[in-house]
């Protein structure tokens, strides 16, 4: 039987949506260290924890929303 595996991922992750959003205050920009066409990389903390944060350019997003 053929098991549509990312049909499940995405219907896990519309279930726990909420496990996997993280408040912007909480995230602690240190160094950009990378960036492209669509978005930027910085180093960062989030809890604690050194993370990898990458962010999205706002043109981008507005790209996305024009009709």
């Amino acid at each position: 039987s053929f098991i549509d595996l990312k049909g499940f991922i995405v219907e896990e992750f519309k279930k726990n949506a909420e496990q996997y959003v993280i408040d912007y205050s909480a995230l602690k920009f240190k160094k950009k260290v990378g960036f492209g066409h669509s978005s930027e990389v910085f180093k960062g903390e989030w809890r604690g924890r050194e993370v990898a944060i990458k962010k999205i350019k706002d043109d981008m997003t507005s790209m996305n929303t024009e009709k």
